[in-house]
């Protein structure tokens, strides 16, 4: 069996990790290999080592370093995406990697960044937004009542 890609999108609360760790428990247990790679969280301990706080405050410091983490982060996707496939790829165990966020939190990034507000930008980031959704795997979206995020 080929080796399959995945990505859990969601808003905050929703139960994203929850629902990752029960697949991932659930398929080992039936002999698959699961891996799980949060790339919003290797996205923030990179823009550390750039002298930012990470994620949204650095999307948001300068067009610069709003392009530097998009490029980051499809460097990231490509990279963990072609590492797992390559190194399941001739398994005899069924193998699944699943992004913790990746493609739909990236649009936002693009979108929402200090970049998105300088003046004739916007083919820029449409043309990168649709370079990742053509690299996109399946996505599940998990959604969740306000009510219900808020109590988590």
């Amino acid at each position: 069996m080929s080796p399959r890609v995945l990505c859990v999108e969601g808003t905050k609360g929703a139960g994203k990790t929850t629902t990752i760790a029960a697949v991932r428990e659930r398929l080992t247990a039936r002999g698959w290999t699961v891996e799980v790679f949060a790339l919003f969280h290797a996205g923030n301990e990179w823009a550390r080592t750039q002298g930012h706080e990470g994620g949204v405050p650095m999307m948001e410091s300068s067009p610069e370093a709003n392009r530097a983490m998009v490029a980051w982060l499809m460097d990231a996707m490509r990279a963990e995406r072609e590492r797992f496939l390559a190194a399941h790829n001739t398994g005899a165990r069924p193998a699944l990697l699943i992004f913790d966020r990746a493609w739909i939190t990236l649009h936002a990034y693009l979108y929402e960044g200090a970049w998105a507000r300088l003046a004739g930008t916007r083919d820029e980031i449409d043309a990168l937004w649709a370079a990742a959704l053509a690299e996109a795997p399946p996505t599940l979206f998990i959604h969740t009542k306000p009510e219900v995020t808020l109590r988590r």
